[in-house]
């Protein structure tokens, strides 16, 4: 218990013993899963950033729902062109329950957003009074095939971008993104939404595993992800997901998650003056640490299919014309 709370303090510095409700009797010998309780809401600053929702489907309210209830953000618009769920979002988080949209915060088309906010920057470099404040950042939750589109339209405006994910459908669709936010906007935030990266036991186990090595070093992992078979049905059967011609396939569409946990859990890029990244030393056989222990594996193989023949295994004649040749 103490080497899990010790972990659990140092990946969360600001975390107290006695905020770690654990779970079982403490004369347990294994070790207990801990509740970590969630950071508080900071204070609302006098600027505090301001975002406009695109999509307002279940993802769109889950980041509004975040961003209004653990941080210190404003939601102040929404471009969603279903009435009930714009409306419904809106009275929610931007403009209240009895109260109707006011100028620049409801739009039936993220278009009409792009087109109102260039207008509006023109009214306020023309000098003209009164005019709404715009927006710091978006999160754009449209379907898959639709986010090329919106982030090239808004990398214009120089915006802060939370892109859901998958980021896109085609390496094509990912190539114009990244120029439009080169080209307009690399002194600002782009981000996807990945969020496993995030949840508290996740952010434990990468510092358990990757920073404090506590079984050593990373060779392999097996990860299997359980989806439910609601989501399942009504997203991947009978759902918007249902045709990998119309949108992406589901390895992308919904494992894309666990794929970046497992490239952040076992590799991760450079990133300047955070020391060395953690990188396997290489991606083939051959130069690999493991070499020996992986031609040992090999000799095994051939040496049984050379004794089934009758023949003499002369390994490196086998492992250059077998193997090598093929890597």
């Amino acid at each position: 218990m103490v080497l899990l709370r010790d972990g659990i303090k140092s990946a969360y510095p600001g975390t107290r013993v006695d905020d770690l409700v654990v779970l079982g009797s403490e004369t347990d010998t294994v070790d207990q899963a801990p509740v970590i309780v969630p950071p508080q809401k900071p204070p609302m600053s006098e600027n505090p950033p301001r975002f406009i929702i695109i999509g307002a489907g279940s993802r769109g309210r889950n980041y509004a729902e975040a961003a209004v209830k653990a941080s210190n953000g404003l939601i102040t618009a929404v471009a969603e062109p279903h009435d009930y769920k714009r409306e419904s979002l809106g009275k929610n988080f931007i403009w209240g329950e009895n109260e109707k949209p006011k100028e620049g915060q409801s739009f039936s088309h993220w278009a009409d957003f792009v087109t109102y906010e260039f207008e509006r920057r023109r009214r306020v470099a023309a000098g003209e009074e009164n005019v709404p404040e715009g927006v710091d950042g978006a999160f754009i939750c449209v379907l898959d095939e639709m986010h090329r589109d919106v982030v090239v339209a808004l990398a214009p405006l120089g915006l802060h971008i939370m892109c859901e994910k998958p980021l896109a459908c085609s390496l094509q669709d990912c190539l114009d993104m990244y120029k439009a936010i080169r080209q307009h906007s690399s002194s600002k935030i782009f981000s996807i939404g990945h969020v496993l990266r995030y949840s508290p036991h996740n952010i434990l186990l990468r510092k358990l595993l990757v920073e404090d090595r506590v079984i050593g070093d990373l060779n392999s992992l097996v990860h299997t992800e359980p989806v439910g078979w609601w989501h399942y049905t009504h997203s991947y059967v009978r759902g918007n997901w249902r045709n990998d011609k119309t949108t992406g396939p589901s390895l992308l569409t919904k494992s894309c998650h666990d794929i970046d946990l497992i490239l952040w859990l076992l590799c991760s890029p450079e990133k300047a003056g955070q020391g060395e990244p953690h990188l396997p030393s290489t991606n083939e056989l051959i130069g690999c640490t493991l070499e020996e222990i992986i031609r040992a594996h090999a000799m095994v193989f051939a040496a049984e299919e050379a004794r089934h023949e009758g023949k003499v295994l002369k390994w490196d004649e086998w492992w250059a014309n077998s193997v090598a040749k093929d890597m």
